[in-house]
């Protein structure tokens, strides 16, 4: 089967959840949050490869980096493992596509999964899955 299936993360769910994760207090970088965000967004947008690659040196040898084991673990856990799904360095010919969305879009998604949707759910989760074991 040829069939190969790409899951990437779209930059508003990437940068909705960074934002909120800056934004708590009890993570410890509240105070350094823009400047946070500031050096993520750049290892997210870098238009190269080796661009990427800098930002993402800029972060790990950053003060903030090597202060707040809270950073440290949540980028290094959450985001490290997935960072081939939300960083366009990674993506290859057809996937640099733009992908948008935002509020008002996810909220009619959420309309459609939970109106129109619902009775199909269990039938699309075989579809998916009878196609990615076969690959």
């Amino acid at each position: 089967n040829d069939l190969q299936i790409t899951v990437i993360h779209t930059d508003f769910h990437r940068e909705k959840a960074w934002t909120e994760w800056v934004t708590k207090k009890d993570h410890g970088v509240y105070e350094s949050r823009q400047h946070v965000l500031s050096m993520l967004r750049k290892i997210a947008l870098a238009a190269s490869f080796e661009d990427h690659q800098k930002a993402l040196g800029a972060l790990t040898e950053s003060h903030i980096w090597h202060k707040s084991d809270t950073l440290r673990q949540w980028f290094s856990n959450k985001w490290l493992p997935e960072i081939k799904k939300w960083a366009p360095a990674y993506r290859t010919g057809e996937l640099h596509v733009g992908i948008h969305t935002n509020n008002g879009l996810e909220r009619q998604n959420e309309v459609l999964k939970h109106t129109y949707l619902e009775g199909y759910k269990n039938r699309i989760r075989l579809f998916i899955h009878s196609f990615s074991d076969q690959a």
